[in-house]
């Protein structure tokens, strides 16, 4: 289904998935940083005050994007 219609945990997981999929699009390893420091604060934030289904949202760790960043870009892709 569109995004707009996924209940948030889901919507966020899928936020997620995307960045993991598309880091190495970015720029640099501060847009990395800010993307997912910016998906942490929105899934901190529903996590705060859950709504809708109770459903776990990991928290994305910046580190481990950025190697992912770094090894992307190293390979050319």
């Amino acid at each position: 289904p569109p995004d707009e219609l996924l209940p948030t945990p889901l919507k966020l997981r899928r936020q997620s998935e995307r960045l993991a999929e598309s880091v190495h699009e970015l720029g640099s390893e501060e847009e990395v940083r800010s993307a997912v420091a910016e998906l942490n604060r929105q899934i901190a934030e529903w996590r705060r005050i859950p709504h809708g289904p109770p459903i776990f949202v990991r928290l994305i760790d910046a580190d481990a994007m950025v190697t992912q960043w770094r090894d992307r870009r190293a390979a050319g892709g």
